[in-house]
C-alpha cells in the first residue's frame, strides 16, 4: 500500500507530459480488464481482447505525450550553432563564440568590442616584445612604432604594489591609446612571472581573471568583450583547460544575467583549428550540463 501512496503522490507531481504518459498507461492497461458490481458485489476479470474505449484513448495519450516530449526538447534545449570559422551559444540577447582567428586580426570587428589581452603579474615589456604572445603580436599589428608610448601609458595606469611589483591576478588596466582600427584594448594579469619557474598559471587564476573581468566590463557599461584563450601559450595551459575555465565563468554570468556583458567572443589561434571537433564536443559539454543535462 505505501507503495502505491508513494507512486500516486509521484504522478501528482509530474511534469504535464509526464502526466499525459502515465494515465495513458494507466488507460492501456485498464483496457484489459472488466469491473462489474452485481448486487453489491464488486469483481474484476481480464479480458481477452481490450475494451474499446480505453485501449485507443491509452495509445493515443502515450504517443501524444512522447511527441510532445521530443518537441519540447527539442525546442526549448539549448543549441551550439556552427558558423564558418567556430561555434556560438544564444542566451536570449546575450552570445558567447568561440572563433578561430588571431586575436589582432580586427577586420570586420565592431568598435564597440573591447579587447582583452593577458600579460603577466608584473605589467612589464616581456610580453610586448614576444611576438609570439598574444600582447606581443597585438603590439606588432595594431600598434606600430608606438612600444614606448604604451610602455609609459602601463606605468602611468599601475599603482605601486607592495610585494616586489607583482599585482594581484586579474588586475585590469586600460590603455589609453586607442588601435589603429578603433578599438579600446584592456590588459589583464593573468599569468605568474615566478623566479626560475617564468611565466606560469593555473586553472583557478583564469576563473578569477573572468569573474574580474566580466564585473569589471559590467561596471564600466562594456558590453561587448574578445579575448583570447588566456594562459593556453606562454601560461603553460592545454587549450581545453584553459577554455574550460573561461566558458565557465562566461555562461554562469550570461546565461544568468549577472553581468551586464551580452557578448562574449573568444579567439583561439588560427592553427589550433585541428581541435575544432574537440572544442564543439567541449563547448557542448559545459552547456549541456549548465542546462542540466538537457
Amino acid at each position: 500500500m505505501s507503495d502505491f501512496k508513494k507512486y500516486f503522490k509521484d504522478l501528482l507531481n509530474a511534469k504535464p507530459i509526464s502526466l499525459i504518459i502515465a494515465i495513458g498507461t494507466i488507460s492501456l492497461l485498464l483496457s484489459f480488464f472488466k469491473f462489474s458490481y452485481v448486487q453489491g458485489n464488486f469483481s474484476i476479470q481480464t479480458e481477452t481482447l481490450p475494451n474499446i474505449y480505453f485501449f485507443p484513448l491509452g495509445l493515443i495519450l502515450i504517443f501524444s505525450g512522447l511527441v510532445l516530449h521530443l518537441w519540447s526538447e527539442s525546442y526549448f534545449s539549448i543549441r551550439i550553432n556552427e558558423m564558418k570559422n567556430g561555434y556560438q551559444v544564444n542566451y536570449d540577447d546575450r552570445i558567447i563564440s568561440i572563433i578561430f582567428d588571431s586575436i589582432q586580426n580586427l577586420r570586420n570587428v565592431k568598435s564597440s568590442e573591447v579587447i582583452i589581452l593577458p600579460v603577466n603579474d608584473c605589467f612589464d615589456d616581456e610580453c610586448m616584445k614576444d611576438s609570439e604572445s598574444s600582447f606581443g603580436a597585438f603590439m606588432k599589428e595594431q600598434y606600430p612604432g608606438k612600444k614606448d608610448i604604451i610602455k609609459t601609458q602601463i606605468k602611468t595606469k599601475l599603482i605601486k604594489s607592495e610585494q616586489s611589483n607583482h599585482y594581484p591576478i586579474g588586475t585590469i588596466i586600460q590603455i589609453p591609446e586607442i588601435t589603429k582600427s578603433g578599438h579600446r584594448v584592456l590588459l589583464m594579469a593573468a599569468t605568474h612571472k615566478k623566479k626560475g619557474l617564468g611565466i606560469v598559471t593555473d586553472p583557478s587564476n583564469i576563473a578569477i581573471c573572468m569573474k574580474n573581468l566580466l564585473k569589471f566590463a559590467s561596471d564600466k557599461k562594456i558590453t561587448r568583450i574578445r579575448l583570447p584563450v588566456f594562459g593556453s601559450g606562454h601560461g603553460r595551459l592545454s587549450v581545453g583547460i584553459a577554455l574550460s575555465a573561461i566558458l565557465i565563468e562566461s555562461i554562469n554570468a550570461l546565461h544568468y544575467k549577472k553581468t551586464n556583458v551580452r557578448s562574449v567572443c573568444i579567439i583561439i589561434y588560427s592553427p589550433q583549428i585541428k581541435l575544432k571537433k574537440e572544442i564543439r564536443r567541449l563547448f557542448s559539454s559545459i552547456v549541456e550540463l549548465d542546462s542540466g543535462g538537457k
